[in-house]
């Protein structure tokens, strides 16, 4: 992104080439939620304070760190805690979705980056 001018910016958008589909992209908002393994709603974007995520790289290992700040510590506690007592272990997982959609599965998603992660390192 770089200002030009007063009123304008410039965007560059990785595989975007056309404007009207960069404008329609950036036009919308992003639906975060926090999701069980068996893709239930368990905590959404409106659970948390305005401007309240963000995403970032781990500076010792460039893993991705996403912080979140929620409007109700309590009912993030509750939710992390009945997420964490489910069993057998890989069961009790929180994953956080951007944009889910109907027919998103945890399951597919997790498959399919693993098989990704699989293929890099061939």
């Amino acid at each position: 992104m770089r200002i030009e001018g007063e009123d304008r910016i410039r965007v560059q958008l990785a595989g975007v080439s056309d404007q009207q589909t960069a404008r329609e992209l950036l036009s919308t908002q992003a639906r975060l939620s926090f999701r069980d393994v068996e893709d239930n709603v368990l905590l959404d974007g409106s659970d948390l304070v305005e401007g309240g995520a963000r995403q970032s790289f781990d500076p010792n290992t460039n893993q991705p760190i996403v912080t979140v700040t929620v409007r109700d510590a309590n009912l993030f506690g509750e939710v992390t805690a009945k997420v964490l007592e489910r069993a057998p272990q890989g069961e009790n997982i929180l994953a956080i979705w951007l944009d889910w959609e109907e027919g998103d599965t945890y399951y597919e998603e997790i498959t399919r980056m693993t098989q990704k992660l699989y293929r890099l390192l061939e």
